[in-house]
């Protein structure tokens, strides 16, 4: 009977593979919706899990918590480097410090510190983890797509081509490559924040410039006024800082008021972290000021903000899920309809299966089985296509 099903299936091709199409279609729809949903859960709470406490201004938690976590998206405004020493005396676990907003060939550079890699279980691959100004580490992916290694460098983006006052791009040099981990971290470049300053131009490093210069018609000189001196554009800036003119970068202005995106607190304790989100999110005093204010500031669980996007996306899902039951019903009927027909056409061909010794049973075993060939090789390449879409995604989206 199995090799009779076969037979009839390959004499009638084109219908079979019509059949197979419409149930591929039909069945892949809540599949793949299915598999990417708990895909995204997997992949959005492990992230979120790890991160117990972000710090940022106050403004929208769900763009802090994508940027911060994913380094997608911009935050609604940037903290100081002054709140990084408040927690940091406040907190007896770690307080790491981010700086996004950078890109290098449109992938993310991310300023941190060292505790970053730490706490993240970063590892190189090859290479060493950034140990000065002006170098950086390259995540898996990133690198590969950039064809990146250890002892190379890439230049960052320019944010505005048009605004001949912006600073120069900064050429990184690339110390390390890390493993892979399956997370944004592999999509990314990681420098010092000091590193993402001097891209800010808060920081630079130029030419020997001299107090008080012999040659008065020197070009890069704009004006001398007592024994103050003004350089004007021609003073020549580094865009690349080495070994030989380290010493010539320095920062402009106060540090505690160097800008932060946001900060990650690893408390010691769930008591220790419920008394900062506390401390945080009460603190309504907005006219106070110093490195001990926490005005401004909101303090978030990510694993709460992504549990609120994940149901919103599972609120869209019900409605895809609803599609796709109507989608397979009207396909099972179709399916039906067109195997009625079919098992019409063919009561001459059952009657001679009759006339010549097989059994009315065998014959209805014949048709189950071709029904369930169709079915089974559906089912595979819906499976198959499923699979491969949420792979493709996972990789786009996180990887």
């Amino acid at each position: 009977m199995f090799k009779l099903a076969l037979l009839h299936l390959r004499y009638n091709g084109i219908l079979s593979v019509i059949l197979v199409v419409c149930l591929t279609i039909a069945l892949f729809l809540p599949m793949v919706t299915w598999l990417s949903s708990s895909m995204l859960h997997e992949e959005m709470t492990a992230r979120s899990d790890t991160t117990p406490l972000l710090i940022g201004s106050k403004g929208s938690p769900f763009l802090l918590t994508l940027n911060s976590i994913y380094f997608k998206t911009d935050v609604d405004g940037p903290i100081d480097r002054g709140t990084l020493d408040a927690y940091r005396k406040r907190c007896t676990g770690l307080v790491i410090p981010l700086y996004t907003g950078h890109s290098a060939k449109k992938y993310p550079v991310v300023g941190t510190s060292h505790d970053y890699f730490t706490y993240r279980g970063l590892e190189p691959a090859e290479g060493t983890l950034p140990g000065m100004l002006g170098e950086a580490v390259a995540g898996s992916t990133a690198a590969r797509k950039l064809r990146l290694k250890a002892g190379g460098s890439v230049i960052t983006d320019c944010d505005n081509i048009y605004d001949i006052s912006a600073e120069y791009p900064l050429l990184l040099r690339i110390t390390g490559i890390l493993k892979a981990t399956g997370t944004p971290d592999d999509n990314a470049l990681f420098v010092d924040v000091k590193t993402a300053w001097i891209m800010d131009g808060i920081g630079h490093g130029h030419e020997d410039a001299i107090a008080v210069p012999e040659a008065v018609h020197d070009e890069s000189i704009l004006f001398i006024e007592a024994a103050e001196v003004k350089y004007n554009s021609r003073l020549k800036k580094y865009n690349e800082v080495t070994r030989q003119n380290i010493d010539s970068f320095h920062f402009h202005g106060e540090a505690s008021d160097f800008p932060l995106t946001a900060l990650i607190v690893v408390p010691a304790s769930h008591k220790e972290k419920v008394l900062v989100m506390a401390d945080t999110n009460l603190s309504t005093n907005q006219e106070a000021s110093g490195p001990e204010s926490l005005a401004g500031l909101q303090a978030i669980a990510p694993t709460d903000i992504i549990s609120e996007i994940l149901a919103l996306i599972f609120d869209v899902k019900k409605i895809l899920d609803s599609f796709s039951g109507l989608v397979l019903v009207s396909t099972g009927a179709f399916l039906f309809l067109v195997l009625s027909l079919l098992f019409r056409l063919r009561r001459d061909e059952m009657e001679i299966i009759y006339r010549i010794g097989g059994s009315r049973h065998a014959m209805k075993m014949m048709l189950g089985i071709e029904t369930a060939i169709l079915l089974g090789v559906s089912l595979a390449i819906a499976g198959g296509l499923s699979l491969v879409v949420t792979a493709l995604a996972r990789t786009y989206y996180f990887a």
